[in-house]
């Protein structure tokens, strides 16, 4: 089995903002305007996360497909208007998941071995990501709006907690 590292080289995969490692492998040729500006149709990403890290509390303007590749489990945790907190776990058992455009959501590993050293997954963007419509979660913020959710909030964001 490659270890995260084999796959950071092999797919030269850089830090992310959010946590993990990332690059983008696909971006259409075709462009749709947004609110934000001419997007394309969609991009895609190979994203790495490893043992003791997280993707942060963000958000995007768009809607994103989480694909499972190899390696442990993924937890995706969104956090929807009403106040909801929904939990997918990414793996064999359930190869993707979607995460609808405004929603807060991160990530962590849901290993269940020690053998498990990260996960890798590629996500696809619609209409396509740009670092503009790219928020990341304030944890002072987020508890605010949404309290009953403190501890997770306060764990899995970067900065204030």
């Amino acid at each position: 089995m490659k270890s995260a590292q084999d796959w950071i080289n092999q797919l030269a995969l850089e830090a992310h903002p959010e946590g993990g490692y990332y690059k983008r492998i696909y971006a259409s040729s075709a462009t749709i305007s947004t609110a934000s500006g001419e997007r394309p149709l969609a991009t895609s990403i190979h994203y790495l996360l490893e043992q003791n890290d997280f993707s942060a509390w963000h958000r995007i303007k768009s809607n994103e497909l989480w694909y499972f590749h190899s390696g442990g489990q993924l937890k995706i945790h969104m956090i929807h208007a009403t106040g909801s907190l929904e939990t997918i776990i990414l793996g064999e058992e359930q190869l993707m998941a979607a995460v609808p455009a405004g929603v807060w959501f991160c990530a962590e590993p849901a290993f269940a071995s020690i053998h498990d050293q990260y996960t890798l997954v590629s996500c696809v963007v619609t209409p396509g990501f740009d670092f503009e419509d790219f928020e990341m979660g304030d944890a002072e913020d987020l508890v605010t709006v949404y309290p009953q959710h403190r501890d997770i909030i306060c764990r899995l964001c970067r900065g204030n907690t």
